[in-house]
């Protein structure tokens, strides 16, 4: 069961949207990276600017290895790809909570059914014992009046 939010889009697809924009946010970061590393690169070569270069150079060291050398196209859609993968196993998850949480509920009841049964069934035990009682009792009583009577006999 997925929750509405005010903009009327569910949970599933507004957090995937804003995962999506974290991630192209992530991959333009680290793109526009990639320029400064070519002109640091360009300076180095030239050889001058020396705190520059060594500043662009610490800033391509930076750069995860999988990032390099590829297109922000290319960023974008593996990150998309990885955010699709991480939605449909959370929206999975989610399902079999669901399904566990059902089976909780309908457990659930059955066990308060099953108390109010036990309950019930000591209030009536309890009564029966308590008419079992009036009976032993009335049957001494008749058992004292049968002895009283054959010994006037």
């Amino acid at each position: 069961m997925r929750s509405r939010h005010p903009a009327g889009t569910s949970s599933g697809v507004g957090i995937a949207a804003a995962a999506s924009a974290s991630a192209s946010s992530e991959a333009i970061s680290e793109a526009a990276a990639a320029p400064a590393e070519a002109e640091g690169a360009a300076a180095d070569a030239g050889g001058g600017g020396g705190a520059a270069a060594q500043g662009a150079a610490a800033g391509a060291a930076a750069l995860p290895s999988r990032l390099q050398n590829r297109r922000l196209v290319d960023i974008m859609d593996e990150f998309r790809t990885r955010l699709g993968e991480q939605v449909n196993l959370f929206s999975a998850q989610a399902a079999q909570v669901e399904a566990w949480d059902r089976k909780l509920i309908e457990q659930r009841d059955r066990a308060l059914t099953l108390h109010e049964s036990t309950a019930r069934l000591k209030r009536g035990a309890a009564s029966l014992n308590a008419e079992l009682e009036l009976v032993l009792q009335r049957q001494d009583e008749l058992h004292a009046i049968l002895i009283h009577c054959d010994t006037w006999q």
